[in-house]
């Protein structure tokens, strides 16, 4: 009971750190309105699951816990596409930039 307990407190202050979180982003004024969007959406979907949670008044049930869990890995998912996108861009620029170079210092070179 008292391992319960301390996973519903557990999961109630994740998902209370990741809303913050996403609060405190979408308070710095430049970001891309795309990204206001997806963090303003994901800040609701997290919201709406503390209320709920919060409706409860303490009575969880494992499958509450569960579903709350879910939402968070989903969220971390969201974070490391969007890490891996954006390193794909870096590494996408990187390469025509490296290559632009050694093509410039090829023809150099050859005149």
């Amino acid at each position: 009971m008292e391992n319960e307990k301390t996973n519903q407190l557990t999961v109630y202050d994740e998902l209370k750190n990741l809303l913050t979180s996403i609060k405190d982003k979408i308070k710095t004024s430049n970001m891309e309105k795309s990204v206001f969007l997806e963090l303003t959406k994901s800040a609701k979907i997290i919201q709406e699951k503390l209320n709920d949670l919060l409706k409860k008044k303490g009575v969880l049930t494992q499958s509450d816990i569960d579903d709350a869990y879910i939402i968070l890995q989903e969220q971390q998912r969201e974070v490391f596409e969007k890490k891996i996108k954006n390193n794909n861009k870096k590494i996408l620029i990187f390469s025509v930039i490296g290559i632009a170079l050694i093509s410039y210092f090829y023809f150099y070179k050859k005149k």
